[in-house]
């Protein structure tokens, strides 16, 4: 009978070691490419009796690399980045580029879409809202038979 090893643990046991190979003095300014957990902006998603809160953590972008959009009853944040460093000592030449767009949408129910605001301070982007009509949302808990 053939080895048979599952899926997630074949990726995790080659993660550990593509990281160990990698993991050298001469690789540390190389971002890890098994971990996406970087990639996404982090969002947490509040609900008061009047407006639904969203705030992203989107540190290191500028408020005119964001973009937010309204389209088709969803909300879309998209920033994007494109950042050049150029840096000159002693005879040798330093160039970095960071380059990455990152997006995130939400599906918008009982939303005023005219009256929604967004506030960027901090690497915070808050956007708030209003709803068409206010209280909390119901839930109805389904049993299981």
């Amino acid at each position: 009978m053939p080895n048979l090893t599952p899926y997630n643990r074949r990726r995790n046991h080659m993660r550990s070691f593509i990281k160990n190979f990698f993991d050298d003095d001469f690789f540390l300014d190389l971002p890890d490419f098994f971990n996406t957990s970087g990639l996404s902006m982090r969002t947490d998603i509040k609900e008061t009796e009047k407006e639904y809160i969203i705030e992203t953590d989107i540190p290191g972008f500028s408020k005119d690399q964001i973009d937010i959009t309204v389209n088709n009853g969803y909300l879309t944040i998209k920033a994007n980045r494109k950042d050049i460093i150029n840096e000159e000592k002693e005879g040798y030449i330093r160039r970095e580029r960071r380059y990455g767009t990152f997006q995130r949408a939400f599906r918008l129910q009982n939303v005023k879409e005219d009256e929604i605001k967004a506030k960027y301070e901090n690497g915070v982007l808050k956007i708030t809202l209003p709803k068409i009509k206010e209280g909390k949302d119901s839930i109805k808990k389904i049993d299981i038979n």
